[in-house]
């Protein structure tokens, strides 16, 4: 096992700055190393490579900046549990219903678990400006083979101001919107009105907007309430 995670890391190394071509053969070895990892205590603990951490819980791998390390929700999976378990839980109550827009991916801590309840035809669509943290979400998809996952290297506003800021308005159908963006919840969820009016999907949001706000003015429009409190810092918002 410890050859094939080798492996892995080599496949890692020789990709930066690639196109990551080292998938295939990354998912095939990560999948044999899995009947002698899962049940078992998480093999990645303290592997490093490049700037990486790579580490695992029930969901699956992931690739952590090693800068990050220290951050509560990097700290959480690389001792092998699950950072802020009740938002996952319910994340995945609504992911099994239709398309979900998760923004602030970090390193990709909850991509796993949402690709593997998204409908047949669901995509998971993660954003993450950071290009560290994307660097890392790009290998935990490629570590899961998560093929329902469409990343993007850009934050979410209400305008599409530059190459890294775009609205999240789809035309598909949304149960979710997951949003953890440092204070910019307001302006993500102006970018993504005519989809949140027209879907009205469960909202879970770090940053609730302030009342008289323009994003207030908008969810109370559509009698959007709090439900209740996830964890110790997120809300989980509906109609």
């Amino acid at each position: 096992m410890n050859e094939r995670i080798a492996v892995l890391k080599r496949r890692v190394l020789e990709s930066r700055g690639g196109a990551w071509s080292f998938a295939g053969t990354a998912i095939r070895a990560m999948n044999k190393a899995r009947l002698g990892i899962l049940g078992t205590y998480h093999s990645f603990m303290s592997s490093r490579l490049n700037g990486m951490i790579f580490a695992s819980n029930c969901y699956g791998y992931y690739c952590i900046p090693a800068d990050a390390k220290d951050r509560p929700a990097a700290r959480y999976v690389i001792a092998g549990r699950i950072w802020e378990r009740e938002t996952i839980e319910c994340m995945l109550d609504h992911a099994r219903l239709a398309d979900v827009i998760t923004a602030g991916a970090f390193f990709g801590d909850a991509l796993p678990a949402l690709s593997s309840v998204a409908p047949p035809d669901g995509i998971v669509w993660a954003f993450e400006p950071n290009p560290e943290n994307f660097r890392c979400s790009s290998t935990t998809i490629l570590l899961n083979d998560l093929k329902n996952v469409r990343l993007a290297n850009a934050g979410l506003g209400a305008e599409t101001g530059t190459s890294q800021l775009i609205t999240c308005d789809f035309t598909g159908r949304v149960s979710l919107i997951q949003l953890d963006i440092e204070g910019f919840e307001e302006f993500a969820i102006l970018g993504a009105a005519k989809t949140i009016t027209r879907c009205k999907p469960r909202l879970i949001l770090e940053t609730v907007p302030e009342t008289g706000s323009a994003a207030m003015a908008l969810l109370s429009n559509l009698n959007y309430s709090i439900v209740r409190r996830l964890d110790s810092e997120n809300f989980l918002l509906a109609c």
